[in-house]
């Protein structure tokens, strides 16, 4: 019998974090569907320190940053791509990479090949990844695929705007649809950047927007899981 089947069949309560997870389930396991509930995982934990909360406070965009695991759903390449366009066009940015992964050496010789030394840096043990998304002008998030990723959460407590590609749960996180953009579409990425970087306005718009944002995620994830289980 599969994970899957059993928990169909067995589980009282079966909790997804995204309904987008939960819809993918449903439509393979329609009769557990009355048995399903959806909590994301909320601004409520330890790591997410109250120091940080809406410390963001760049007004341009120069300083980007990515925060996660240095593998191929994170779609770091495509990232590079678009960089590589907005740099071609002079426009004086700087890339930070913070994290690891099985694909740091493909990665650090991407960087060389594309002569992008002084333009992007990567940083592989941080301990906590707060103070820098903080203090960047606009997270980049390129994920190929994604479910739920916790480093649009820390966006949102630091109120750093951040652009996404629209895969998964992301779309729950950030509702707003000029920051998100299409997995493996370099193009795009780089206007979504351009954008923000050209556009006063829509920069200062987007930041507003992830401060406003924070509160939806803002809540007693314990209690609303004992809420679940005695419903």
């Amino acid at each position: 019998v599969g994970a899957q089947e059993l928990q169909a069949r067995e589980a009282s309560r079966i909790i997804f974090q995204t309904e987008y997870d939960r819809g993918d389930f449903i439509a393979r396991r329609p009769e557990a569907a009355r048995r399903t509930a959806t909590i994301p995982n909320s601004i409520d934990a330890s790591w997410f320190d109250p120091a940080f909360r809406d410390a963001n406070s760049p007004r341009s965009v120069s300083h980007l940053i990515f925060v996660g695991t240095l593998n191929r759903r994170k779609g770091l390449f495509v990232l590079l791509d678009a960089l590589e366009m907005l740099l071609a066009e002079g426009r004086p940015l700087e890339l930070e990479i913070v994290g690891s992964g099985p694909l740091e050496g493909a990665i650090r010789s991407s960087i060389n090949e594309r002569g992008f030394d002084s333009a992007v840096s990567l940083a592989t043990d941080v301990p906590t990844a707060l103070p820098r998304i903080a203090a960047a002008d606009l997270l980049i998030l390129p994920s190929l695929y994604d479910s739920f990723p916790n480093v649009l959460l820390e966006a949102l407590h630091t109120g750093t705007p951040a652009v996404a590609t629209r895969v998964g749960g992301v779309p729950e996180i950030i509702e707003r649809e000029e920051l998100l953009v299409p997995a493996r579409d370099a193009g795009a990425l780089a206007e979504a950047v351009r954008r923000l970087c050209d556009d006063a306005q829509a920069y200062r718009s987007a930041r507003e927007y992830m401060s406003r944002r924070r509160a939806a995620f803002e809540f007693d994830w314990v209690g609303r899981f004992e809420s679940e289980l005695e419903g």
